[in-house]
Order: structure tokens, then C-alpha cells, then sequence
């Protein structure tokens, strides 16, 4: 179920790669502006959804689709319903922030998340399910959770200010006269 939930969401804002690669060689950063606040609301929504979806209804969804009674502890569910959240808030983030440009920063944050997930994976498959969720989502939580929002702020700041001054550079001799 969780892959499912992630595979939709991240087939929603993969589009957004080449979308946001298109506007940013138009200069049209108003667009990617609007593309990006969307994108970001729609991820929250739609982790938060899942979030609730996996964290109540987890076992009812089992034991229908597969039409026989699996219990999962409410840990596990409501843990797997945050690492969808966290993932797709990731997810969201990152073809916008390849559009940009930042291909190497954002891929090796990536590859940061993986070492320490990977690092930290046997002594968690040792202490059980929860835990291996847990550190799935911790990953997430300490490199790009926080980071590629802050990266695309970054990116939308400096592209934003560069229009700016180039606005105000042409309206400059206009105003003189």
C-alpha cells in the first residue's frame, strides 16, 4: 500500500521536471513561483491523506484486498503513513528543484539520505518493523525534509531578486526623462 500511495504521488510531480526546466529557460519565474506554491500544497494534502488513510485504516485495507486478516500494530501504520507524508513532501521538492538547475545538490542529498538510512538499517531490522519505518523517516527528516526547501527557496529568492534588479535597471532611464 505504501508503494502504491508513493508511486501516485510521485507520478504527479514527476511532469514537473521538465515543466519547470522549460519556465526557467523562458525566465518565467512567476509561473514557476505559482507551480511551485501548488505543488507544495498539493503534497502536504495528499500526505496528510495518507497519512490518516494508513494510520486508521491500515489492517481494514488489508483485510480487504487481500481477503484475509493481517493485524499491524498501530506503530507500524501510523509510521508508514509519516514516511508517505515525508516522502511525498520530498517528492514534490525534488523535480522542481532538477528544473532549476541543481541536479548535483539535490542528488547528492539524496544519496546523503541513503548512506545514513543504509548505515543505520541492520541495527534497526534488528529491533523490528517500526523501527526500520522510524529510520526511513528519520532520513528524510534530517537531510531533505528541511533542505530542499530550503534550496528551492533559495533558488526562487536569487531568481526572483535578479528580475528585480533587472526591472528596475530598464525602468531606471525611463524614469530619468
Amino acid at each position: 500500500m505504501v508503494l502504491l500511495l508513493l508511486s501516485f504521488g510521485a507520478s504527479l510531480a514527476q511532469p514537473l521536471w521538465p515543466a519547470m526546466a522549460d519556465a526557467r529557460a523562458r525566465s518565467d519565474y512567476l509561473w514557476v513561483d505559482k507551480a511551485a506554491w501548488r505543488t507544495r500544497a498539493i503534497s502536504v494534502a495528499y500526505g496528510a491523506l495518507s497519512l490518516a488513510t494508513l494510520g486508521f485504516g491500515t489492517n481494514l485495507l488489508l483485510k480487504l484486498w487481500l481477503h484475509r486478516t493481517i493485524h499491524l500494530e498501530a506503530a507500524v501504520c501510523w509510521l508508514a503513513g509519516t514516511y508517505v507524508l515525508l516522502a511525498i513532501w520530498e517528492q514534490a521538492h525534488w523535480p522542481i528543484i532538477l528544473g532549476l538547475g541543481k541536479l548535483r545538490l539535490a542528488s547528492n542529498l539524496m544519496l546523503l539520505r541513503a548512506a545514513i538510512f543504509a548505515a543505520l538499517l541492520p541495527t534497526a531490522a534488528r529491533r523490528g518493523t517500526a523501527d526500520v519505518i522510524g529510520l526511513m523517516c528519520a532520513s528524510i527528516i534530517i537531510v531533505t525534509a528541511w533542505a530542499y526547501p530550503q534550496i528551492l527557496g533559495r533558488i526562487l529568492e536569487s531568481r526572483n531578486r535578479t528580475h528585480n534588479d533587472l526591472a528596475s535597471q530598464t525602468l531606471a532611464p525611463n524614469e530619468a526623462q
